[in-house]
């Protein structure tokens, strides 16, 4: 079952990789196509991760990753040792930035913070734009209706390229 599931996911990611390929190269039909079986190669994923007893909650999902993202960010930065190209400095700003990410999702399910802060804030709604002001983000979005789980603090980051 673990091969399985570890056939399934890598097949998710090539096939989202082909899709954008396919439609950079103008055949958009067929990187729907592609697409849709990268959709139903993660369900089957997901299929084979809850038989193999590892569905996970969200916080043991955040651990998870953090935990992942470190080893990722060890390797990279033992790599560059070796390489020092800018794509690896990059892809090292990157998964720290994720990184950070990550633990700050995680304290604020910890400290039940995820959806208060101490002074006004922005919240963006992540499936329509909508931005909300104040300490609370909604319960439901104004424009579109969606869940509070869909805002999130609205800030802007950006990456140093030198």
């Amino acid at each position: 079952m673990q091969k399985a599931f570890d056939d399934e996911a890598i097949s998710n990611v090539n096939m989202m990789l082909y899709s954008e390929k396919a439609k950079e190269e103008g055949f958009n039909a067929i990187g729907d196509k592609l697409n849709e079986i990268a959709h139903n190669n993660m369900a089957h994923a997901k299929i084979w991760l809850n038989e193999l007893g590892k569905s996970s909650t969200t916080e043991e999902n955040l651990q998870n990753s953090i935990d992942s993202h470190k080893e990722e960010i060890e390797f990279y930065t033992d790599w560059q040792q070796e390489d020092d190209s800018p794509q690896l400095k990059a892809i090292i700003q990157v998964k720290e930035a994720q990184l950070e990410d990550l633990q700050e999702s995680l304290n604020q399910m910890d400290t039940e913070t995820m959806f208060i802060t101490p002074k006004s804030s922005e919240w963006y709604c992540t499936n329509c734009g909508f931005i909300a002001k104040g300490k609370r983000c909604p319960l439901y979005c104004p424009l579109c209706g969606c869940h509070q789980g869909y805002f999130k603090i609205y800030k802007r980051r950006y990456i140093d390229n030198n």
